[in-house]
């Protein structure tokens, strides 16, 4: 039902604040240190440890509050038993980290996918057999532990190890610009549930949440595939041949403008009957926020290399800035917008922020490669000329 995908919307958005320490940066900047990666690997493993305990600790605190906040001690349950995923999410970056640091994405992509399938069909076992909402957060448990078990094997990284803080200064230095980074973007991917929630009924949350997850599936089917695997193969190129990365960033940016808008515009143009046939009336609400999303969403794709740019140039500080101010951006978008027009409003919101923010974004993290903001411009270009 509508109710219960607004609730796991809530439980998913309250958590990002302790999920982020799963990571906490470690990953960048292992990749960015690639060949020292055994030197790092007992200071990273006592850091994720200790990130882990945090997390847990935190998660706990969170679960409480959320559910005094919304007013469900569901939510409470709901984010407990998520909760318990955290260990393996948390040391699965250091053995994911590695394969990525030896390029070797066809074993990341098998773990990927076998990860993704069992949990889709653990939940809809879950739900046959009665489970509810719950089938939601208990899959994610299962596949927590299996994904660890997977990655560890493959990359050959024990998971004993002797604590050491030695060094950490090293670490955490970068890792805490890296988390900072994760943090913002993440209240772009997860406030307007939070703050949606607080004037909407948890049925029309619910609603936003499905036309949400529907839009992006751009992202899924392009961001998510390229940007994992360019980081780690880009940072093999070595650093004075800024001419040969300028090329690969600028063609790669000018394909994701040439897919990226028309697939989201097609997607808007197909949402309600595609929606119409395969759902049922309850959501045909959700059909306008996929339209009015997949607007943004096009900006979106064009815009996803401006992190990875910054990180080939291990500048995790200024990353983590331009993510602070556009989260502001979308923060001051996202109340008023919530406030007079509801579920319709966040969804405005949202692809009003992706078109603001996405030229700047690009130019500011571009231009240490001398990617003139005219060729900003001409990438924007192509954008518009895909979408005729």
């Amino acid at each position: 039902m509508p109710e219960d995908f607004g609730k796991i919307a809530l439980v998913y958005s309250i958590t990002i604040f302790s999920f982020l320490l799963q990571n906490f940066g470690i990953s960048d900047v292992l990749i960015s240190r690639n060949k020292a990666f055994y030197f790092w690997l007992p200071l990273v493993s006592t850091v994720s440890a200790i990130a882990a305990v945090m997390c847990a600790i935190i998660t706990v605190v969170l679960a409480f509050v959320g559910g005094y906040i919304y007013d469900d001690k569901e939510i409470i349950s709901l984010i407990l038993v998520y909760g318990i995923s955290i260990p393996f999410n948390t040391f699965s970056v250091i053995s994911d980290a590695k394969l990525r640091i030896d390029l070797r994405f066809k074993e990341i992509s098998l773990v990927q996918i076998t990860s993704v399938f069992f949990t889709q069909l653990l939940t809809v076992i879950f739900a046959l057999l009665g489970f509810g909402i719950y089938s939601f957060v208990l899959p994610v448990v299962f596949i927590s532990l299996l994904r660890y078990l997977m990655l560890n094997r493959l990359a050959n990284v024990s998971c004993f190890f002797k604590p050491t803080l030695r060094f950490w200064k090293y670490i955490i230095s970068n890792s805490t610009w890296g988390f900072f980074y994760s943090l913002f973007q993440r209240i772009v991917q997860q406030f307007d549930y939070l703050i949606l929630g607080l004037f909407v009924s948890k049925v029309t949350l619910g609603i936003y949440y499905l036309g949400y997850s529907l839009s992006v599936q751009v992202i899924g089917f392009l961001v998510n595939a390229i940007n994992p695997v360019l980081f780690p193969s880009l940072m093999k190129v070595p650093k004075n041949k800024k001419s040969e990365i300028k090329k690969i960033l600028l063609n790669i940016t000018n394909i994701l403008a040439m897919l990226g808008m028309p697939f989201s515009m097609w997607q808007a143009t197909c949402a309600e009957p595609i929606i119409k046939i395969f759902f049922g009336l309850k959501w045909f609400d959700s059909i306008i926020i996929v339209q009015i999303l997949s607007i943004g969403i096009g900006f979106m794709v064009v815009s996803s290399l401006w992190a990875t740019s910054l990180k080939l140039q291990s500048k995790f500080k200024k990353q983590a800035f331009f993510s602070l101010y556009s989260s502001l951006i979308f923060c001051g978008l996202i109340f008023p917008f919530v406030f007079f027009l509801k579920y319709k409003g966040a969804a405005i919101a949202v692809s009003l922020y992706y078109i603001i923010t996405t030229p700047f974004l690009l130019y500011f993290s571009f231009k240490y490669y001398l990617i003139t903001f005219k060729e900003i411009i001409a990438v924007s270009y192509t954008h518009l000329r895909a979408h005729e």
